[in-house]
């Protein structure tokens, strides 16, 4: 990994093993890398870390995930993918599927390998997956077309 996803990783480590400590994972700006603060408050409410909903319905709502959730979240992947592997880091750790790769990493005794920008690019793609080690190898990718912006219309009675 680099330097900041290294620090992250432990950041997300001491959070889930440690009940005074928790971290609100901060959206990142093109070309900075994911920033995070602590959140004693959230760790008293029983969380582990913060993070915000997108605000697609509306206003960005705060939502505190407990470590428990967040382990058990990574368990029940794992045995649905049969077994524990290493992650392609893509989507951004300030939103629940971000940190649910680190959370998984951290479960699995792996490092991700992070690729936050130019996640659609066939080369960058490539580049950074082959940077994995791990015999088994996962993504978790969401494609700027899955956001329903971009859907192709059918016309009706053809």
């Amino acid at each position: 990994m680099n330097g900041w996803a290294d620090r992250l990783l432990h950041a997300v480590d001491e959070a889930l093993n440690d009940d005074s400590q928790a971290l609100e994972l901060l959206p990142s700006q093109p070309g900075q890398h994911p920033s995070w603060m602590p959140r004693r408050d959230a760790a008293a409410h029983g969380a582990a870390a913060v993070v915000r909903t997108s605000g697609s319905t509306g206003t960005p709502k705060e939502t505190l995930l407990p470590a428990d959730a967040l382990r058990a979240s990574a368990a029940m992947t794992a045995q649905a993918l049969g077994g524990h592997g290493q992650w392609l880091l893509t989507l951004q750790p300030s939103y629940v599927a971000g940190l649910a790769v680190l959370t998984r990493s951290l479960v699995a005794g792996t490092a991700p390998v992070p690729l936050l920008e130019r996640t659609t690019d066939p080369s960058a793609f490539v580049s950074a997956a082959g940077r994995l080690t791990a015999e088994r190898r996962f993504v978790s990718w969401f494609p700027p077309s899955s956001s329903g912006s971009s859907r192709r219309q059918t016309p009706s009675g053809g």
